[in-house]
Protein backbone atom coordinates (compact mmCIF):
# COMPACT_ATOMS: atom_id res chain seq x y z
CA UNK A 1 0.00 0.00 0.00
CA UNK A 2 1.27 3.55 -1.04
CA UNK A 3 2.36 5.29 2.03
CA UNK A 4 -0.06 8.33 1.05
CA UNK A 5 -3.17 5.97 1.39
CA UNK A 6 -1.70 4.85 4.89
CA UNK A 7 -1.83 8.27 6.31
CA UNK A 8 -5.30 8.58 4.77
CA UNK A 9 -6.38 5.70 6.39
CA UNK A 10 -4.70 6.50 9.64
CA UNK A 11 -6.16 9.79 9.46
CA UNK A 12 -10.14 8.23 8.76
CA UNK A 13 -9.34 5.97 11.64
CA UNK A 14 -8.26 8.61 14.06
CA UNK A 15 -4.39 6.97 14.44
CA UNK A 16 -0.80 8.81 14.11
CA UNK A 17 1.02 6.55 12.17
CA UNK A 18 3.99 4.92 13.57
CA UNK A 19 7.17 4.67 11.26
CA UNK A 20 10.92 4.42 10.69
CA UNK A 21 10.07 5.91 6.99
CA UNK A 22 10.80 9.72 8.03
CA UNK A 23 11.78 10.01 4.60
CA UNK A 24 8.37 9.76 3.25
CA UNK A 25 5.88 10.45 6.08
CA UNK A 26 7.02 13.86 6.89
CA UNK A 27 6.42 15.38 3.54
CA UNK A 28 2.61 13.81 3.75
CA UNK A 29 2.05 15.57 7.00
CA UNK A 30 3.57 18.52 6.48
CA UNK A 31 0.89 18.70 3.15
CA UNK A 32 -1.76 17.73 5.42
CA UNK A 33 -0.59 20.52 7.54
CA UNK A 34 -0.36 23.19 4.68
CA UNK A 35 -3.58 22.57 3.68
CA UNK A 36 -5.45 22.95 7.50
CA UNK A 37 -5.70 19.28 7.54
CA UNK A 38 -5.74 18.49 11.19
CA UNK A 39 -4.44 14.79 11.63
CA UNK A 40 -2.71 12.74 14.55
CA UNK A 41 0.22 12.78 13.53
CA UNK A 42 3.27 10.75 13.35
CA UNK A 43 5.33 8.77 16.09
CA UNK A 44 9.16 8.50 14.52
CA UNK A 45 11.03 5.56 14.84
CA UNK A 46 15.10 6.09 15.15
CA UNK A 47 16.17 3.25 13.83
CA UNK A 48 19.55 3.22 16.07
CA UNK A 49 17.43 3.56 18.68
CA UNK A 50 15.04 0.71 18.29
CA UNK A 51 17.08 -1.84 15.84
CA UNK A 52 14.99 -4.04 14.53
CA UNK A 53 17.72 -7.21 14.90
CA UNK A 54 17.72 -6.47 18.56
CA UNK A 55 15.49 -9.18 20.78
CA UNK A 56 14.38 -6.01 23.09
CA UNK A 57 13.05 -3.72 20.92
CA UNK A 58 9.62 -4.80 20.47
CA UNK A 59 9.23 -4.50 24.38
CA UNK A 60 11.43 -1.24 23.99
CA UNK A 61 8.63 0.40 21.56
CA UNK A 62 5.79 -1.03 23.57
CA UNK A 63 6.92 0.51 26.50
CA UNK A 64 7.79 4.03 24.73
CA UNK A 65 4.40 4.07 23.10
CA UNK A 66 2.74 3.58 26.47
CA UNK A 67 4.03 6.18 27.85
CA UNK A 68 3.37 8.38 25.01
CA UNK A 69 -0.06 7.39 24.98
CA UNK A 70 -0.42 8.41 28.64
CA UNK A 71 1.56 11.13 28.54
CA UNK A 72 -1.86 12.50 25.59
CA UNK A 73 -4.23 10.42 26.41
CA UNK A 74 -6.92 11.98 24.07
CA UNK A 75 -7.03 11.49 20.78
CA UNK A 76 -7.45 14.68 19.44
CA UNK A 77 -5.69 15.97 16.47
CA UNK A 78 -2.54 17.73 17.14
CA UNK A 79 -0.35 17.49 14.06
CA UNK A 80 2.56 16.45 16.25
CA UNK A 81 5.93 14.68 15.24
CA UNK A 82 7.08 13.04 18.58
CA UNK A 83 10.45 10.76 17.79
CA UNK A 84 11.10 7.40 20.08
Amino acid sequence: MADSAVFAIAQQERRAVVTENVVDFIPLADAADQRGEPHLGLILIDAARFPRGSRRMVGRLVTELHALLDAYPDDEPRNARHWL
